[in-house]
């Protein structure tokens, strides 16, 4: 009798209904300001530095360079 009752508990539960609104939060974009303020603050003098930089100590050092330019220029 009680797995009776069980089975029956099981299919008359109130269940949500599925119209209810759904509430997401959307994620914080980052605004185009944010990022160009981020950058170096002159771009030709950073474009030569990395340019030469990569001439003396080859291809594999750009992204160190890149790095550099953007923290001191």
């Amino acid at each position: 009798m009680k797995i009776i009752q069980w089975l029956i508990s099981l299919f008359t539960k109130e269940s949500k209904s599925m119209t209810e609104p759904v509430t997401t939060e959307q994620p914080a974009v980052a605004t185009p300001t944010t990022e160009a303020t981020a950058g170096v603050k002159d771009l030709a003098k950073a474009y030569e530095f990395i340019k030469s930089g990569i001439s003396h100590l080859g291809e594999a050092a750009e992204g160190e360079l890149l790095a550099l330019a953007k923290k001191y220029l």
